[in-house]
């Protein structure tokens, strides 16, 4: 959005939520984003949104429930409104469905953690319990074991779990059994772009982009977690200001 506004463009960003941020508001520290080490989820997404703001950037609370081809244009539909436009930036993120067991959301950021890549290094030398469900989770639990953490894995097809813990998560319950850890990863697959706009290259779960962070559907663009890759704040960053710059350059040469 701020190099959106910066190239002059009309631009409307939809959100679910009055905050903004994504998965990193659920983080309790971010502590590997260069320059601002310590700061909270919340504080980083609320300081971004604000500098989007300052730039003239219009934010609409609304659900997107599809986006449908309309030859040189898209139609979004949000919430009750049907909003046409000739460029998409996808930032949909890689939200991962809960597992919906007892305790897990409100421990959320406290102790339970949906990626083993962003919060793996606050744990070295601690016990992690990795729940999988994902293809990637015994790889994301390697990940775990290679930094320095003491990972018990459990197939999230094959248990019955709970998560206990007064402020923080610290207790995983398996099939009524107790056992103490430091943190719980649950690894899900996430969130599939092609619901929202059939036709949509992907490549497991998420949208395939060439160098300028175009993808398949021409007039759409992808930036951040919804990519794959690393699941990075500084990654998300630097593809955004292309998927930015890009579509502008896309709209003057249309």
């Amino acid at each position: 959005a701020v190099y959106g506004k910066r190239a002059g463009l009309n631009l409307l960003i939809i959100e679910e939520k009055p905050m903004s941020g994504g998965q990193i508001l659920n983080t309790y520290e971010v502590d590997n984003y260069l320059g601002l080490p310590g700061i909270s989820g919340f504080d980083m997404g609320m300081t971004f949104r604000q500098h989007a703001e300052k730039l003239g950037a219009e934010f609409l609370e609304a659900t997107v429930h599809s986006v449908e081809e309309r030859g040189d244009y898209k139609c979004v539909y949000a919430g009750d409104r049907e909003l046409e436009t000739r460029t998409v930036i996808f930032a949909t993120g890689a939200e991962h469905a809960k597992l919906g067991v007892p305790g897990e959301e409100e421990l959320n950021g406290m102790g339970v953690s949906y990626c083993a890549t962003c919060d793996g290094m606050l744990y070295r030398g601690k016990r992690a319990a990795v729940i999988g469900l994902a293809a990637d989770a015994p790889a994301e639990a390697d990940f775990l074991r290679e930094i320095g953490c003491d990972v018990q894995y459990y197939d999230g097809k094959k248990h019955r779990f709970e998560i206990r813990g007064a402020e923080r998560a610290d207790t995983l319950v398996i099939d009524g059994a107790a056992q103490p850890a430091d943190v719980i990863f649950v690894l899900r697959a996430g969130f599939a772009a092609d619901t929202l706009l059939p036709g949509i290259a992907t490549e497991k779960g998420h949208i395939v982009v060439d160098e300028s962070y175009a993808a398949s559907i021409p007039g759409v663009f992808a930036a951040g977690d919804c990519t794959g890759g690393l699941l990075q704040v500084a990654k998300a960053v630097y593809e955004g200001a292309q998927a930015g710059t890009e579509a502008a350059k896309a709209l003057r040469k249309g």
